[in-house]
């Protein structure tokens, strides 16, 4: 429960983060205000004066995860964190299909990050958190990747080593599942950190057991010669 907590605050630094940005768009700042506040019903009319001012090929790529949005936001079956991811991961891929901006899948991919090595340092009592977060960036990267806009994607990586952004940068590549993107790249460095810790404890227990071995061979040996 306390690292969940410690989870959402995250969660709130940076999803609120962009709004002290210039590169953050007005009308998403309201709706974000509105929802974050609890107020869903002036935050979805918001949100919906937004949608209907948009031209129809504009509307075109948004349009199932828009109806998807609405439906999350009017349930009672989702938390109130967990409608904000979703509204945050809407608004990645709307900012992106409609100023051609990339701030808020951004902001996004560095908390996926920050949630990586508390994942790893959690024994992957965050993988769940991080599953969530990772699916919610998955629609606007396969529009960039769909696009082909290396661009876009450079400017949506965090550092060099961006393994998600990675995971997109190579044409003909297909987003990989989080489970697929896990097992390369988390799940095997704690099997790599397993397997050392096995090993060097190995080591020592044979390292101790041989030198067991020589203390007690000498000590006969003494006795032998004492005998004698």
């Amino acid at each position: 429960m306390k690292k969940r907590y410690a989870v959402c605050i995250l969660l709130v630094f940076f999803i609120g983060f962009p709004f002290q940005t210039a590169h953050a768009e007005k009308n998403f700042n309201e709706i974000y205000q509105y929802i974050s506040s609890g107020d869903y019903e002036e935050g979805v009319g918001r949100l919906n004066d937004w949608y209907l001012s948009l031209t129809a090929s504009e509307r075109e790529p948004l349009e199932g995860h828009y109806t998807k949005l609405i439906t999350v936001l009017s349930g009672s079956n989702l938390s109130h964190q967990d409608k904000l991811l979703e509204l945050w991961s809407f608004l990645s891929l709307a900012e992106y299909a409609t100023q051609d901006s990339v701030e808020y899948i951004r902001t996004l991919n560095a908390y996926f990050h920050s949630l990586t090595a508390e994942g790893n340092e959690s024994g992957g009592e965050a993988v769940e958190e991080l599953n969530k977060v990772y699916d919610a960036m998955i629609p606007v990267l396969q529009m960039m990747s769909q696009n082909n806009d290396l661009q876009a994607i450079q400017a949506a990586s965090i550092s060099d080593n961006d393994l998600v952004i990675a995971s997109i940068n190579q044409p003909g590549n297909s987003i990989p599942t989080f489970t697929e993107w896990y097992e390369n790249h988390l799940a095997g460095s704690n099997i790599v950190l397993v397997s050392t810790v096995t090993g060097a404890a190995l080591i020592s227990a044979l390292t101790y057991a041989s030198w067991r071995k020589y203390v007690g061979e000498k000590r006969r040996k003494r006795l032998r010669n004492h005998t004698d």
